[in-house]
């Protein structure tokens, strides 16, 4: 486990392909959103709940969306929108798991 010192590097170590490595049961308990380091060595966002994540991404994403929709006649975004477009729209928000799912949706009712 990492102290509070060191920023976690991903991959978490785990005991196989299905199981939940103890680091991130740990950093998702403590803290739901964490600075991490991806493999690669680059700073990241670790947000660990799909609430979480939707809370992190609303801001910047209506920031530009109103910026280009100004462009475009378009009214402000409203947050009822933003949550439709994550539950049936084009906005891949989510778990790998929960991303895969929508993108297969997408793909078989094309």
């Amino acid at each position: 486990m990492t102290t509070t010192e060191e920023t976690p590097r991903l991959p978490f170590a785990r005991a196989n392909a299905l199981a939940i490595a103890p680091d991130y049961e740990a950093l998702r308990r403590r803290a739901p959103v964490s600075r991490v380091l991806t493999p690669a060595g680059d700073p990241a966002w670790l947000v660990t709940s799909y609430e979480e994540a939707k809370e992190v991404f609303y801001p910047a994403y209506k920031v530009q969306r109103d910026r280009i929709g100004s462009l475009r006649g378009w009214p402000p975004l409203r947050r009822a929108e933003f949550d439709a477009e994550v539950a049936h729209g084009s906005l891949y928000i989510g778990s790998p798991e929960t991303v895969a799912r929508k993108i297969a949706r997408a793909v078989s009712t094309a």
